[in-house]
């Protein structure tokens, strides 16, 4: 866990964040891309907890102990044991970002393999992310960032997580 800590947090993309979030400044959705899935996973996660951290990024609190171990009941990670995200899924998360945080002060939503995704499932989740809740951040990760509606991308700030320099 300590390499994939020094690799993720060596990147520009980490760097970017994790100024916008120790600033108290974020946007409400993010389009993560890499061609690496599973590292694009991780990275989501990172910046979960970073998102949530009090701190802005400390690597050591409890709350970022309890990111990484998918135990943080505002984060909440799609698909869930599923290999896509289905009309359920997305019924939850449109109706669930409304509710208040219950621990901290934002909501966080991952949600892998977004581009996987239908463009009616997208379109689904576009009135979402035109009109956010207050507090609550979409962490939308691609593979393949051309699946991925133009009106969905441009509700959201773009990072690109390959560039280590």
């Amino acid at each position: 866990m300590e390499q994939l800590t020094r690799l993720i947090s060596g990147t520009k993309a980490f760097e970017s964040l994790w100024k916008q979030f120790s600033a108290d400044k974020f946007a409400h959705a993010y389009l993560v891309t890499s061609v690496d899935p599973v590292y694009l996973h991780e990275f989501l996660v990172y910046a979960s907890a970073m998102a949530l951290c009090p701190k802005g990024g400390c690597f050591s609190c409890v709350t970022w102990k309890r990111v990484f171990a998918l135990g943080h009941v505002d984060v909440h990670v799609y698909p869930k044991q599923k290999e896509k995200i289905l009309v359920a899924d997305v019924n939850e998360i449109v109706s669930d970002c409304f509710i208040k945080p219950f621990e901290g002060e934002r909501k966080v939503y991952i949600i892998n393999d977004f581009d996987t995704m239908s463009p009616v499932l997208q379109n689904k989740l576009l009135k979402t992310l035109e009109e956010p809740p207050q507090n609550v951040i979409f962490f939308l990760g691609a593979t393949n960032e051309s699946a991925v509606l133009a009106t969905i991308k441009s509700r959201c700030q773009h990072v690109h997580v390959d560039d280590t320099s």
